[in-house]
């Protein structure tokens, strides 16, 4: 096999392997959503700052493997990587992580309010002695 038809294959699992990483950050906007519930502005400004960010980690990939020229199998590959990731793990890892981060949340808030009614125990006593 050629030199330059194994760099073209290197290059295209490369953009296949970025694509998966930037549909997995997206998951994680995904998933703060889920946790916390978002206004259309915030999701607005979120989806603005991830788009690019991905701008920068395409144009690097494009710049380092081909001088920054376009080239149609790189952004196909982006695209197989991100559809890969989104048909496959995404739909179970969103809901999972999702549920166990709140479970998470409501345990830290159940020990807050535990330390809040020592602190008052110990104030009222503090108080009276």
């Amino acid at each position: 096999m050629s030199e330059v038809i194994k760099w073209e294959m290197r290059f295209f699992i490369e953009a296949i392997i970025l694509g998966g990483i930037l549909r997995a950050g997206y998951d994680l906007l995904l998933i703060g959503r889920t946790i916390k519930r978002a206004k259309h502005t915030r999701i607005s400004i979120e989806d603005f700052f991830y788009w690019m960010i991905c701008c920068y980690f395409v144009f690097g990939l494009l710049y380092e493997n081909n001088n920054g020229v376009i080239r149609g199998f790189a952004l196909c590959g982006i695209t197989i990587g991100m559809s890969i990731w989104h048909f496959g793990p995404s739909h179970m890892l969103i809901p999972m992580l999702a549920n166990q981060i709140g479970r998470i949340k409501k345990l830290i808030q159940k020990f807050k309010k535990f330390l809040g009614n020592i602190l008052k125990k110990i104030m009222k006593y503090d108080r009276k002695h």
